[in-house]
This record gives structure tokens, C-alpha cells and sequence, in this order.
């Protein structure tokens, strides 16, 4: 019954790779700022990073539409690479 809204994203490309070269991707979740969940994230090629940015969202209720105070679920936590 929660959904997640993208309510603020940032993006800073400082160059791009070219087609078929291999590109890493990193997340990892910041604390949680009352309601806002921020998560950020890296793209690099051969560890040098091209791409960096943030998404900000807001749990809500799924029928009402209105911010969620439940517990954040344990998968917001997980870092990836």
C-alpha cells in the first residue's frame, strides 16, 4: 500500500563514455531527512566517474496520496555496485 514519488532529482554529467564500453553504476541511501529519502549515485568507466547525482523521494500512502510515516522498508538500505 506505499509508493515511492520522485520529488527532486539532480544530475551532473562531466563527460560521456563511448558505445559498448563498460560502465559501473553505484547507489547508496543517505539518512532519512523526516519524510524525504535521498539515494545517490555514480557511473563510472575503468574507475574514473562521468556521471553523479541525487534523487529525492516521498513514501505515501498509496490510496490517500498523502506522506507515509511507516517504518522505511529494510530494501531502501542496500548499497549497490
Amino acid at each position: 500500500g506505499l509508493i515511492w514519488a520522485l520529488i527532486r532529482q539532480r544530475l551532473e554529467v562531466t563527460w560521456l563514455p563511448q558505445w559498448g564500453q563498460r560502465v559501473k553504476v553505484r547507489t547508496w541511501l543517505r539518512p532519512a531527512e523526516g519524510l524525504l529519502v535521498t539515494r545517490d549515485f555514480s557511473f563510472s568507466h575503468e574507475e574514473r566517474t562521468f556521471c553523479q547525482g541525487t534523487t529525492q523521494y516521498l513514501m505515501m500512502e498509496q490510496t490517500t496520496r498523502r506522506p507515509s510515516r511507516a517504518p522505511l522498508p529494510d530494501e531502501v538500505f542496500y548499497t549497490l555496485e
